[in-house]
């Protein structure tokens, strides 16, 4: 498993992204053996993130989200998303 991995719960749907390293190209990177699998490129991003071990409850990612918000409210950084 590659390193960050993000999830994500849109219209009842789950997705797992896996981020390969940038060296890697889509002519270059593993092909998929299950077909509901899709390499895509993305746009560069910047990212904030908490790490922690374990499945978290909805209490702690709440916690974890007002944390990383506080934080970016304190260095005032800006979100397009919160």
């Amino acid at each position: 498993m590659t390193s960050p991995v993000l999830v994500e719960h849109k219209t009842n749907a789950w997705t797992m992204s896996f981020i390969l390293p940038k060296d890697f190209s889509l002519d270059r990177a593993p092909e998929p053996d299950d077909q509901r699998i899709q390499l895509t490129v993305e746009r560069p991003k910047k990212w904030a993130v908490l790490r922690y071990t374990g499945t978290p409850s909805d209490a702690i990612m709440m916690e974890e989200t007002d944390e990383l918000r506080s934080f970016f409210d304190r260095k005032k950084f800006l979100s397009d998303e919160y």
